[in-house]
């Protein structure tokens, strides 16, 4: 009989790189034969609860700062999420999800989710930004604390979105943490942090989408949409006119169109730019593209893994979270295509030979890791 396995994550949220790394991991534990889902949980109810309300009472200081800490994570401009090209876009990747993700069909929140049998064998909490202060730790589905006595509980991949936690969030995780059976992090200073803050070993693995090799994702994406002939893809999701001043010098020495998926109103005013993009449409666009100039950690990944010459930004002028740009781009020896100016440099030709290598050492030790915890 197969293991039932619960997923906890962000499969609800509707950026390319966090639809595919919740399609990833489910896709990679099926084909090994596990029975998977995500579980899926209600923030906004789980305000509405009577448990939930006594714990604000209780953390009145620890609620407020980290509504704070939220509403001050960055200035950036999202006044895009109201336009009709972004509802279609959501559209797009909520189909996606409904055809691709495996969704529980109970809707939990943090009353019951503490209050049924839940039926699962065993339970993993990942990817991206699952442990970072951005979250509100009040709605701590997060750290696997609604599962009952007995049943592994297992980090794959989390990430604290470049944030080191003090203060009552460091006290917070620390107490959570302590009751995982087999813990890993995404990125590198995470791992290291929680290995000397909890005193035991946090392994770094891979984000969940790299866990499938680039050919496999070509297959998957192969009926999505192409565009013909070569070209530039373009995919920002800050507002750096540093990005775009590149972009179009580089199609400019190279003779080659640029395609912008849109991510801001700025964007529709290119001449090439790109609507109703769904999360394998981001995949196939990738893979079939001469160069990918783009700010996003996920982009990076697929054209590592696809094996397609890239050049990455920081989100920011002011830097940002490039902590994890970094730590994977010398991981693999691929500093030279991190830029932070509009200044031109000429793409040099990875030699993806040796990257991909690499890659499949790293993927291993990351299986390695998720398997044995699984058993």
């Amino acid at each position: 009989m197969k293991q039932r396995i619960g997923l906890v994550s962000y499969p609800f949220s509707y950026n390319y790189g966090t639809c595919l790394q919740a399609f990833a991991l489910a896709y990679f534990l099926k084909g090994k034969g596990y029975d998977v889902e995500y579980i899926d949980y209600s923030a906004r109810k789980s305000y509405r609860s009577i448990a939930m309300l006594k714990y604000i009472a209780k953390h009145p200081i620890l609620f407020l700062s980290e509504i704070f800490h939220k509403n001050a994570k960055d200035n950036l401009d999202y006044s895009f999420v109201g336009s009709s090209w972004y509802k279609s876009t959501i559209t797009k990747s909520r189909k996606f999800y409904e055809n691709n993700v495996p969704i529980s069909n109970i809707k939990y929140d943090y009353d019951s989710i503490r209050s049924v049998n839940l039926p699962y064998d065993k339970f993993i909490v990942g990817s991206d930004q699952t442990w970072s202060k951005h979250v509100n730790p009040l709605l701590s589905c997060f750290f696997l604390n609604f599962v009952p006595k007995g049943k592994k509980k297992i980090a794959y991949a989390p990430s604290m979105g470049g944030c080191i936690p003090t203060g009552l969030y460091k006290k917070i995780i620390s107490y959570y943490l302590k009751s995982f059976d087999s813990l890993s992090c995404r990125d590198k200073n995470c791992a290291e942090y929680l290995s000397g803050m909890l005193k035991t070993n946090v392994e770094c693995v891979l984000d969940p989408t790299l866990l499938i090799n680039g050919d496999e994702w070509k297959h998957l994406s192969d009926k999505s949409k192409k565009i013909d002939g070569e070209y530039i893809l373009v995919y920002i999701l800050g507002e750096r006119q540093a990005i775009v001043d590149y972009a179009e010098e580089l199609g400019k020495k190279k003779n080659l169109p640029i395609y912008y998926i849109v991510t801001r109103d700025k964007y529709l005013k290119m001449q090439n730019h790109l609507l109703e993009v769904d999360p394998l449409d981001f995949v196939s666009l990738i893979s079939n593209a001469k160069f990918v100039i783009t700010d996003s950690y996920h982009a990076m990944l697929f054209s590592v893994n696809i094996g397609i010459n890239f050049f990455i930004f920081n989100k920011r002028d002011n830097g940002g979270d490039n902590g994890r740009l970094l730590d994977f781009l010398e991981k693999f020896n691929l500093l030279d295509n991190y830029i932070n100016s509009s200044l031109y440099q000429e793409i040099q030709p990875i030699d993806f030979y040796k990257v991909e290598s690499s890659l499949m050492n790293e993927r291993q030790k990351s299986i390695d890791y998720l398997l044995t915890s699984l058993r």
